[in-house]
């Protein structure tokens, strides 16, 4: 084996000795043992049999002298566990509560001389146990005032019991065995008993069940007169005299007690495969402890979730607990008044630990929290996908799409909001938002905290999360063309910026977690895999929705409003199937109209194209990064490094035109992903997955995001059947109006002229790996080449929106009016990004969520924002 390096984590803080290292690890190892007790410490060693010579030190001198070894109970030394009231056992302890302590240092015997001690001449370790003060694993009470203690040191609880030599019964492996664990019978084992063995007992030395020169040593050591008579009177019962770790196999009989001392000395496994000799490749890192850092982020419990049924009445229903869903039932459960149920047809999202994990949110695609619909063939774009189909991911869960997505946190060009209230939306433009999107915020970003245009103390953290070296490259990059380094969720949105993400401590940020998840509120009941099949309807009025929760139909009833937050796509589906929506298709279902508005018109998407761009050094996220022991440690430990990133680094927003800058949105956002495209999530056909991915998981480089800041194409949702577990139908119409290949094509032109610049020529960036075959009949950098390409690989950003258009009431193109209701429908209103007038300049989720606070001001009738709106 090569050279190994090592890193031991143990609870004990650090002192001096042998292979114990002073400052931090370093960044990478071969192997990585986690807590130095009996095992960690053998494991380690062996794993770095290399080199080696010489000890090290100790702190506590109990620990080493076998008499003394119960005064090391219950000091910082041990974790001191307490077992739970017990009702069989315990009775005559304090509270029925057992104490088990188990060892908390670094090598309990560590340093101690080779068993020249008590009063000889060599000298008597002070036994500073290597691990330092900290000796016993676990020490803290766990639960009350039944101790057990646990070694918190290294070598663990072993450098604080008993020191009994016991191997137990060959009948206990047999049975490890025979019940599947191979290689695992006393045969099989007991070769490792002797291989770590230095018998000190001269009797059984000629014995074939022991051997010596192992680490471990292993004597009679000082044994008491009272030792004879015990087995005198074992005699007497005809119990015979046997080695119970020899040829008695089965343990029968008295014997001498075998113990873990060498010349009067405990001998540990943290002292004698340690802490005897040097290993340059083996670290030993005290003081460390490591735990689960999502553990502690995420809440543990189901707060809000209710096990069975909903009641039979609520005073506001809300319908989905997306982005949005989750936020207006959070705060319309703020009034102790009011009841509220939220109804989500997905499960929770401690299902699954990468909607947690930034890195690894891709994952959450396509599984059981993912609606996963496919939209119907195309003619003017997904040239390139299976069937012409493209996938469009929608979040089944709570939390919603905000749990699935990329966590890019985008607020939209204060242009966007004004151009709603031109539109007739009043009370949506950008001075009347901007609190709501500060409301919400908990700004994490040292360098903007004093902007005007962020808050802290909101439920959502918002943070730059972790970014590669490869960030201040596109920035650099981004300069060299004249471009300015901004925030975009600021004054301006044109720029470069590093991306602002829905992170807070390395792990995502969701409404479904910070609105819901976190803070128990009695007046909100949370029924999850409750799918709605429609709203009742009676009258022109909403009064209860119809649901099916565990095979059962159910039916709760709304005293006062239902809120409809089920998403772009199926809040049109839920309004149609209720009689809601475009009169003749309702009428081709045989649904009763209830209103004729155009539910599912008006879909907007953004459309992107990925560019995939190989470079020459080692900046980017490959396979090896995310198998880093170290990257996942240092996530596990502090939440850092690429785990707390989904890999977006820098965003830019453009005008094409850039005599257009400050006076209208942008045009196009880039994306820059510190990452290459290996995984076909996207539907691509084989042939141009073949031949678009990168196959390489080491190959470096980074992926451009290219996306529509404000599409000119529109699409449409529509029934399938009248059967609520149909999809809807979907038809994207992407690239239907030609304006938008002409800014998508301008956006390329940046993106050309950006890896020309200096620094990414430096890298060895070029944008000749997007030479493609699909396209090859046409001039590579023509505008041809890039219309063939934009309309073969283009596909979704999943930001959906508009099929619920809000608008003036007087207006036919409106389905809910500005305070978000329904129109023509009483006590229905519909909050999520199905309202928006048209899609907003970038990510869409910020949006959503302001707008399901302003919505819960105006269903509450209150003004939550004014202390905000005067800081503004």
């Amino acid at each position: 084996m090569d050279v190994i390096t090592f890193l031991w984590l143990t609870s004990s803080p650090p002192k001096e000795g042998k292979n114990v290292i002073d400052g931090n690890p370093d960044t990478e190892y071969d192997f990585i043992v986690i807590r130095a007790r009996s095992a960690g410490s053998v494991v380690a060693t062996r794993l770095a049999e290399e080199s080696g010579n010489n000890g090290h030190s100790d702190e506590c001198e109990e620990f080493h002298i076998p008499l003394k070894n119960t005064k090391a109970l219950r000091t910082k030394y041990d974790w001191a566990y307490f077992a739970e009231p017990q009702t069989s056992s315990s009775l005559g302890l304090n509270g029925f509560q057992s104490y088990w302590p188990r060892g908390k240092v670094l090598g309990g015997s560590s340093y101690w001389p080779r068993g020249k001690v008590l009063g000889g001449s060599s000298y008597w370790p002070r036994g500073k146990v290597l691990g330092g003060s900290s000796y016993w694993p676990r020490g803290k009470v766990l639960g009350g005032s039944s101790y057990w203690p646990r070694g918190k040191v290294l070598d663990g609880s072993s450098i604080m019991h008993g020191m009994q030599y016991t191997r137990e019964s060959l009948f206990h492996y047999d049975e490890w065995a025979a019940a599947g664990c191979t290689r695992w019978g006393y045969k099989d084992i007991l070769s490792y008993f002797m291989k770590s063995e230095d018998l000190q007992i001269d009797s059984l030395k000629n014995s074939p069940y022991h051997s010596t020169g192992g680490p471990i040593g292993i004597s009679h050591n000082h044994v008491t007169d009272l030792h004879e008579k015990v087995l005198e009177a074992g005699k007497s019962l005809g119990y015979e005299i046997y080695d119970y770790n020899g040829v008695n196999e089965d343990q029968r009989g008295f014997s001498t007690t075998q113990k873990f001392i060498r010349n009067g000395v405990r001998s540990s496994a943290g002292l004698e495969y340690v802490g005897r000799e040097k290993k340059n490749n083996l670290h030993v890192s005290l003081y460390i402890i490591a735990y689960l850092f999502l553990t502690s982020s995420p809440a543990k419990e189901r707060k809000n979730v209710i096990e069975g049924n909903p009641d039979y009445e609520y005073d506001y229903i809300v319908i989905g607990a997306g982005s949005a869903g989750s936020v207006v039932s959070s705060r319309l459960a703020e009034d102790s008044e009011n009841k509220v149920l939220l109804l989500e047809a997905g499960g929770h999202y401690d299902e699954m630990e990468e909607f947690h994990i930034p890195l690894k949110f891709a994952k959450t695609l396509r599984t059981k929290h993912d609606w996963a619909y496919f939209v119907e063939p195309q003619t003017s774009s997904s040239l390139g996908l299976n069937g012409k189909r493209a996938y469009w991911p929608r979040g089944k869960v709570l939390g919603g799409t905000g749990m699935i997505n990329a966590m890019q946190y985008t607020r939209g060009s204060p242009f966007d909001y004004d151009e709603w209230v031109a539109a007739g939306c009043t009370g949506w433009g950008y001075k009347d938002v901007l609190p709501y999107f500060m409301q919400s915020e908990d700004l994490q970003i040292d360098s903007l905290k004093n902007s005007p245009y962020h808050s802290t103390g909101g439920p959502i953290g918002i943070s730059e999360g972790y970014v590669t070296d490869l960030s201040e490259k596109f920035m650099e990059a981004g300069q060299s063309l004249g471009y300015e380094i901004t925030d975009y969720n600021g004054e301006d949105q044109r720029g470069f910026s590093t991306v602002q993400k829905f992170i807070r401590n390395g792990v995502r940020s969701s409404t479904g977690l910070d609105y819901v998840g976190k803070e128990k509120k009695n007046n909100l009941h949370v029924s999850l895999h409750s799918f709605v099949t429609k709203i009742d309807i009676q009258e022109k009025a909403a009064k209860g929705v119809y649901f099916i929760k565990n095979g059962r139909k159910l039916y709760a009833k709304a005293r006062k409003e239902i809120v409809l937050s089920a998403g772009a796509l199926s809040s049109p589906k839920i309004l149609m199937l209720s009689g809601v929506g475009p009169k003749e298709q309702i009428k081709s279902f045989n649904i009763p109209i209830q209103a004729d508005l155009p539910v599912g018109q008006n879909l907007q998407d953004h459309q992107v194209v990925f560019l995939l761009t190989n470079i020459n050094r080692p900046l980017s996220i490959t396979q090896s990064v995310e198998d880093s022991i170290w990257n996942k440690l240092n996530y596990a430990i502090r939440g850092q490094g690429p785990f707390a990133t989904p890999g977006l680094d820098t965003s830019a927003f453009i005008h094409i035109d850039r005599s257009m800058e400050g006076r209208t949105h942008p045009d196009i956002q880039i994306i820059f992903w510190a990452k290459l495209l290996r995984d076909n999530i996207v539907n691509y056909n084989d042939k141009v997955a073949k031949e678009f991915f990168e196959h390489d998981p080491n190959q470096h480089g980074f992926t451009t995001v290219m996306c529509t800041a404000r599409p000119f194409s529109k699409g449409v949702i529509k029934l399938k059947s009248a059967d609520p577990f149909d999809d809807p139908l979907i038809d994207s119409q992407y690239y239907t109006d030609k304006r938008d290949i002409d800014a998508m094509i301008g956006g390329i032109r940046v993106w050309e002229k950006l890896m020309e610049t200096p620094v990414m020529t430096q890298l060895g960036a070029s944008v000749n790996r997007m030479k493609l075959s699909i396209c090859s009949h046409l001039e590579f950098q023509s505008d041809a080449y890039w219309e063939c390409f934009i309309r073969h690989l283009s596909v979704t950003e999943y930001h959906h929106s508009g099929t619920c258009k809000m608008g003036p009431a007087k207006d036919s193109r409106s389905v809910v009016d500005p305070q978000l209701r329904v129109i023509g429908i009483k006590n229905l209103r519909v909050v999520d990004a199905s309202v928006f007038p048209n899609i907003t300049s970038g990510n869409i989720n910020a949006p959503t969520i302001m707008i399901a606070e302003k919505a819960a001001d105006l269903i509450r009738g209150k003004d939550t924002v004014s202390h905000l709106r005067r800081k503004l």
